[in-house]
């Protein structure tokens, strides 16, 4: 992590930790903050149970916090389950709560739960450092929201779709060299035409692409 004070004492940085293994017990645990100045930043914690009552069942519980400036505040938790289907594949399932609260736009706030399906297949040789095989991951959400508007005020309720698709492709070549191709491809639909600001995903970042949603 890397911590710093800008002026007028706002605390600005980035530390995480993570506990991939706490006690020898596989169980883990994270926790991540994040501030890029006044009135923006970012907390996660995580927590994952990998055995729940002795069965290959893993269970995580996750919440997170973020504040972005005068735009809007997001928090939310949810749970997911992870279990087996065979030696490569897995399947999982989860739920979510959300909490959006903005001071401007026509949104004044809105509650939202969703529920979530993924199917993954890992047939690398590695998994943390693979030289050849295959990995993908198909996941699909269904979410409720319930929207307060700001004026004339009201109410009204919608339905969000989403479904992400990530691949990856690895193969040796001559000694240490190997050449890796990732794909990533994600779309979200709602019943009202459009979508929030909180609603759209971000693509690339400060270390790759220039970001856009």
């Amino acid at each position: 992590g890397a911590v710093g004070v800008q002026g007028g004492g706002t605390a600005v940085g980035l530390a995480r930790l993570d506990l991939g293994n706490v006690l020898g017990t596989a169980r883990a645990v994270a926790l991540a903050w994040q501030s890029r100045g006044r009135g923006l930043t970012e907390f996660g914690a995580r927590y994952a149970e990998p055995l729940v009552l002795g069965t290959p069942l893993r269970l995580e519980l996750a919440l997170q916090q973020r504040v972005q400036d005068t735009v809007y505040t997001r928090f939310r938790w949810g749970a997911r389950a992870r279990t087996a289907l065979g030696s490569r594949e897995t399947i999982e399932g989860g739920f979510e709560k959300e909490q959006v609260v903005q001071t401007t736009g026509e949104v004044r706030s809105a509650e939202l739960s969703s529920v979530t399906f993924a199917i993954e297949r890992d047939a690398r040789d590695d998994a943390r450092a693979p030289r050849r095989g295959t990995w993908t991951r198909l996941s699909a959400t269904q979410t409720g929201k319930r929207e307060v508007l700001g004026a004339p005020a009201a109410a009204r309720a919608a339905r969000t779709s989403a479904a992400e698709l990530q691949a990856e492709w690895h193969r040796r070549l001559r000694g240490a060299q190997g050449l890796t191709v990732e794909l990533r491809a994600a779309g979200r639909f709602s019943s009202l035409g459009r979508l929030a600001e909180w609603e759209r995903w971000s693509f690339g970042g400060a270390s790759t692409l220039r970001g856009h949603d």
